[in-house]
């Protein structure tokens, strides 16, 4: 199993760190993508995750994350997130987005939509495949007119977390994108979802657990890890009416079809 959207770094780890990555290797998962949420996590993540060669890094800045930050600082930042790039065990750019849910006064919009561009744009540049977190109607919205100026080619990314209608899952799908499938497709409140990934298809799908947030129906515990991706991969299959091993052999196949892994 592939987990294409983690936090390892995350400070809710700090405690069990060891004990839990050996838990969800030991468990099966070959792989996983530590996305960077803060400026300062990009590095923090190599201080803390070096020593696990099946963990890959995705350098960027999480749309809340950039409200502070101005446009003088967009060179800046982005030529540090390119120099991260160099390494090889980074295989992406982000995540990167838009997210209202904090930040509502304009001048934080103007950022988020800043740094979207600015990710973009280094990721159309370099070859690497972005990571979107694009939450909420009024976000969608926006990003699918920045996206849609943009002319990419095969496997461009993935919109992480997608936890919308199917309407929205095709826009995404007609720009190239995966769909990062978690969680979420557990929760009886989202049916929508649940009838998106049951006409999804399977190549576009990608499974993730957003560890430690969005832990599945099921999986113990207060935090969520990657050891529950078979939760998951089970919610997925019996919506599509398919064989769990065929969600979890696509799945993978398209993780490292994507991140080139």
């Amino acid at each position: 199993m592939i987990d294409s959207h983690v936090h390892y770094d995350h400070e809710r780890f700090d405690k069990k760190r060891e004990e839990i990555l050996k838990r969800v290797k030991d468990a099966g998962v070959s792989a996983a993508v530590n996305a960077a949420i803060s400026f300062d996590s990009n590095f923090r993540m190599r201080e803390l995750l070096d020593g696990y060669s099946w963990i890959c890094y995705a350098a960027g800045i999480h749309p809340e994350c950039v409200a502070s930050e101005d446009a003088a600082l967009a060179d800046e930042r982005m030529g540090a997130l390119e120099k991260l790039l160099a390494d090889e065990r980074t295989v992406a750019v982000g995540e990167t987005g838009l997210d209202y849910h904090k930040g509502k006064d304009e001048q934080t919009r103007e950022a988020q939509r800043l740094f979207l561009m600015r990710h973009t744009e280094l990721a159309l540049a370099t070859g690497y495949p972005l990571i979107l977190h694009i939450r909420g109607e009024e976000e969608s919205r926006e990003a699918l007119q920045i996206l849609g100026k943009y002319s990419f080619g095969a496997y461009p990314g993935v919109v992480h977390c997608f936890s919308g209608n199917y309407a929205l899952a095709e826009a995404y799908l007609d720009l190239g994108f995966a769909l990062g499938i978690g969680g979420c497709v557990t929760y009886d409140t989202n049916t929508e979802l649940k009838a998106a990934v049951g006409k999804l298809p399977l190549d576009r799908i990608l499974l993730e657990t957003d560890c430690p947030f969005l832990r599945p129906i099921g999986f113990p515990g207060k935090h969520n890890s990657s050891d529950s991706l078979p939760l998951i991969i089970r919610e997925i299959a019996r919506l599509k009416g398919m064989r769990e091993e065929e969600i979890a052999e696509q799945s993978d196949a398209n993780a490292r079809r994507i991140f080139r892994l």
